[in-house]
């Protein structure tokens, strides 16, 4: 309950201007903020500390500044002062440019499974459905940049891709895209 004031299409007026025509709405205030109306459902009413209305202003100053006819204003309570350490500072706030990890064990370097071919009729009945036909990292060239390699390609027949990539002596980085078909 507002006493003296009237609440009427989401804004609060002066009861006695009011009731004689005047619609000049009454400004709210919540901790010296200017709000409006629909702010007020966002008060807890726990929160509450004092409830103040004034009626005249005195200087005008308010008034005017508002286009108003009337104040009310609620202030809610402090939330307690504590004390917080740095350090407590210091744990709340994340470290910045640090990565923590564990490790979790070591890794035995894998070789990639290359099958075994040892004759050209193979017992083997099965199809070779693989999609990555062969992979080294450790192919070393001659002085000129040259290097032999061989692999079996898979059952499938089509276009194949060969992706060649790796390193030269200073540690500068070459690709070439070869592309053969297999009938």
């Amino acid at each position: 309950m507002a006493l003296g004031l009237t609440f009427d299409i989401d804004k609060f007026y002066v009861n006695r201007d009011y009731q004689q025509g005047n619609r000049t709405p009454v400004q709210i205030f919540i901790n010296g903020a200017p709000v409006d109306a629909i702010n007020l459902s966002s008060v807890m009413p726990g929160e509450v500390e004092s409830v103040e209305i004034f009626l005249r202003d005195q200087l005008g100053i308010t008034f005017k500044n508002y286009n108003a006819n009337g104040i009310l204003v609620i202030n809610t309570k402090k939330a307690p002062k504590s004390n917080m350490s740095l350090s407590d500072l210091k744990k709340m706030l994340p470290e910045n440019n640090t990565l923590k990890f564990i490790p979790r064990g070591y890794t035995k370097v894998r070789e990639f499974y290359a099958p075994k071919y040892t004759t050209q009729t193979s017992s083997y009945t099965g199809n070779d459905l693989r999609t990555t036909i062969y992979w080294n990292p450790k192919i070393q060239t001659t002085e000129a940049g040259d290097t032999v390699v061989e692999f079996y390609n898979a059952d499938g027949k089509g276009t194949y891709r060969a992706v060649i990539e790796g390193l030269d002596k200073n540690g500068n980085p070459g690709r070439f895209i070869y592309r053969y078909t297999v009938k």
